[in-house]
């Protein structure tokens, strides 16, 4: 959370500071993991490929909390002051077998850049955050406006790692899950993450939805009861679908409860957010967050303050639109939080 003041200048004399205005950002700060951040290619190397071309790869997560990625350097084959965008789409499991499935993807981020002084040189490409969890994700990195630069792959080229994190390589596709991939092909640039996730996932993994995913849930920002700065991350969702959070101090594991697909993951007396700004519709990213007030946190019919030393337990539900005959709802995995 921040908080800005501002005022006007004419010529010499400022005016008076404004009310201060306080918003809560995109996503948290990158912080210090195993890595941070991991390159794939050594740079410049490679050359273009097609304008709006496409980038696949492989990124397996080793940290047991997941990753965070925040940002990407990426060497655009433009000239200076060129504008591009930069599309992330992920599947669970490998990217491979399915460059030609756009039903298997999800597009998790869409970020912009402007290329300053032309290839060589990297850009910086920022996008609202996104969770990994553990275990392989492909990835699909679409260019807009642009080529990406690549390096043809020969076996010791192509894969990257750090004890967090490693990516494997690779294809590029000129037309996005439609034309053939060109492989093996390596990406040029940094992948930028961070391991600010907090508490301990339970629960899992969950009943897979029509998409055919396992729905997670994290917790990003703190777990502190005063600093009151917890966001809770749902992905890996059903597109455009509403869904909602609940929590409990109680763990539970109910199967298919009220006709619901997949395992309601808490029990005892449950607290559902659905006031004002807390249904939340699940987007073309099939995910949401919802930044929860630990002073009005729900607890069956009343409103209670997180005390630290306590823990609790948070879980999304959501509608499942699936074939004829299929519950209408899921859930994702549960989050344990011990506070503060």
């Amino acid at each position: 959370m921040h908080s800005w003041r501002v005022r006007a200048v004419n010529g010499q004399t400022p005016g008076s500071w404004s009310a201060p205005y306080t918003f809560h950002d995109l996503g948290a700060i990158p912080t210090l993991c195993a890595g941070q951040e991991l390159r794939a290619s050594s740079p410049p190397g490679g050359g273009g490929i097609g304008g709006n071309s496409t980038a696949f790869f492989d990124a397996t997560v080793f940290n047991p909390a997941g990753i965070t990625v925040s940002q990407l350097d990426t060497y655009a084959y433009s000239h200076a002051g060129s504008i591009f965008a930069l599309e992330i789409w992920t599947k669970a499991g490998t990217y491979r077998g399915f460059e030609q499935n756009a039903s298997a993807w999800t597009l998790r981020a869409l970020g912009s850049s402007l290329t300053t002084t032309g290839f060589p040189s990297s850009s910086l490409v920022d996008f609202p955050d996104f969770t990994l969890p553990p275990g392989v994700s492909g990835c699909a990195m679409r260019i807009i406006n642009s080529s990406h630069t690549y390096m043809t792959g020969n076996g010791a080229n192509q894969s990257f790692e750090n004890p967090d994190l490693r990516l494997d390589f690779g294809a590029i596709q000129i037309a996005m899950f439609s034309s053939p991939p060109i492989a093996p092909q390596v990406w040029n640039g940094v992948f930028r993450y961070n391991c600010g996730g907090i508490g301990t996932a339970y629960c899992s993994p969950a009943v897979p939805n029509s998409n055919g995913s396992a729905a997670t849930i994290g917790a990003v920002g703190s777990a502190s009861a005063g600093a009151n700065e917890l966001t809770l991350v749902a992905t890996r969702m059903p597109r455009f679908q509403v869904g909602f959070i609940l929590t409990s101090q109680t763990q539970g594991l109910v199967a298919f409860p009220g006709g619901s697909n997949g395992t309601l993951c808490l029990g005892g007396e449950i607290g559902r957010y659905i006031g004002p700004g807390f249904v939340k519709q699940t987007g073309l990213g099939g995910e949401f967050n919802v930044h929860v007030d630990l002073n009005r946190t729900p607890m069956g019919g009343l409103f209670v303050a997180i005390q630290p030393g306590e823990t609790w337990n948070f879980q999304a539900w959501f509608r499942d639109v699936g074939p004829p005959g299929q519950p209408p709802a899921n859930f994702t995995d549960g989050v344990s939080v011990l506070f503060h």
